[in-house]
């Protein structure tokens, strides 16, 4: 499957001390058959979601973000949910 996320109105609010935080955000993301993306005639499936990721802080030498939560909700749909089927 071919697939391109956007993700848009980022917020971030920190927690803890700077150690946590949660993040919201709208994402659209518009997935396809592999190898099949440019083809103007093909089937796609859009979706329009929002993201609730709860983030915490990594000890070490990276000083990155983890992944603690993440909830999605779907607002809206658009084309041929059958792309997104695994194929066997």
């Amino acid at each position: 499957m071919d697939t391109t996320h956007m993700i848009s109105n980022v917020r971030i609010d920190l927690k803890g001390g700077g150690i946590e935080a949660q993040l919201n955000c709208y994402a659209l993301a518009q997935h396809c058959l592999k190898g099949e993306g440019m083809d103007g005639e093909g089937r796609k499936y859009l979706a329009a979601s929002e993201y609730w990721v709860d983030l915490v802080k990594v000890e070490g030498e990276s000083g990155g973000w983890g992944i603690r939560k993440w909830v999605m909700k779907i607002i809206w749909t658009q084309g041929d949910a059958s792309v997104m089927q695994r194929s066997g």
